[in-house]
């Protein structure tokens, strides 16, 4: 006798062996309940917002159910699978990750600067084994800059959840209320203003969704190099008194903009010169870490 859908699935995950020795009825059961458990209508908890393109899919990207279900292709016959992908795109093409329940939960197996550490580090590795006399040898030291302002950016978004969700510092109500100007603000209060007029002025739902918004435009639409935003973050938010000197990741933006905007010319049409990429990564490090400190002490 084959095993019920409630025995393949094991701590929430299929067991592919079970599943494979399953009926196909059972499979399309236990394909469904998977699913169910990980993924739900957009309408279920995403905020609405017409104005900024519909759903806001605050919990990651939104998932189509193919583009999950054919990583069972090998227990399951397609006929089986097409017949879930039927079921499923008949109640929503897109589906939400279903949120933990704190919330918008962002984790992080390692702090946010050992991770920027770790990233830098496996960035760097890729050119140690290139020959300097390789026609694209620019090519590729350009490309690990790129990386290694990213996790620059990284870090900084990393950082702002992290302590968002892990302290009592009010950084929302500090975002909002302070009188700034500064596009991480001016973004936050527009994307405000907007949810409480599609909700008909519904107070309550909007001190329900505030923070789940406020997250979302931090991680969508606020540029991280940006030393201004930078400064609103973390002064206005976390109530710094400083932040680390920007002079030096000034010089090094010039830079990334030229490699990402002009493929490595600067405005004269001349090659950007990337003297070391093991400075850089300590450049950035270095405000990183100074950043990092400044925070913990507030704590």
């Amino acid at each position: 006798m084959n095993p019920s859908p409630n025995w393949i699935i094991q701590n929430g995950e299929i067991d592919r062996n079970l599943l494979k020795s399953a009926s196909s009825e059972e499979q399309k059961e236990a394909l469904l309940e998977w699913f169910y458990n990980k993924y739900e209508e957009p309408c279920e908890s995403l905020p609405y917002i017409s104005r900024e393109g519909g759903y806001q899919y605050i919990y990651g990207p939104p998932v189509e159910p193919e583009d999950v279900l054919y990583d069972f292709d090998e227990e399951v016959s397609e006929e089986v699978i097409k017949e879930v992908i039927e079921k499923l795109t008949y109640i929503s093409d897109a589906w939400s990750p279903i949120p933990e329940p704190s919330g918008l939960h962002y984790d992080l197996p390692i702090p946010p600067l050992s991770a920027f550490r770790e990233r830098t580090d496996s960035a760097l590795k890729l050119i140690y084994g290139i020959d300097k006399k390789n026609s694209n040898y620019e090519l590729f030291k350009m490309s690990i800059f790129s990386l290694l302002f990213a996790a620059f950016e990284t870090y900084l978004w990393e950082v702002t959840i992290y302590y968002l969700e892990n302290t009592k510092i009010s950084i929302l109500k500090n975002l909002i209320v302070h009188n700034n100007k500064s596009d991480v603000k001016e973004k936050i209060v527009a994307a405000v203003q907007n949810f409480y007029r599609e909700h008909n002025n519904d107070v309550e739902k909007l001190s329900i969704d505030i923070e789940k918004i406020i997250k979302n435009k931090l991680a969508n639409e606020i540029i991280w190099h940006n030393e201004d935003n930078i400064k609103y973050v973390f002064k206005q938010g976390f109530r710094l008194n400083r932040t680390p000197d920007f002079k030096p990741i000034k010089k090094l933006l010039r830079t990334r903009n030229n490699i990402i905007h002009r493929f490595g010319l600067n405005t004269d049409g001349n090659k950007v010169d990337i003297s070391s990429l093991e400075e850089t990564r300590d450049t950035l490090f270095k405000y990183c870490e100074q950043l990092d400190k400044s925070i913990k002490e507030l704590l």
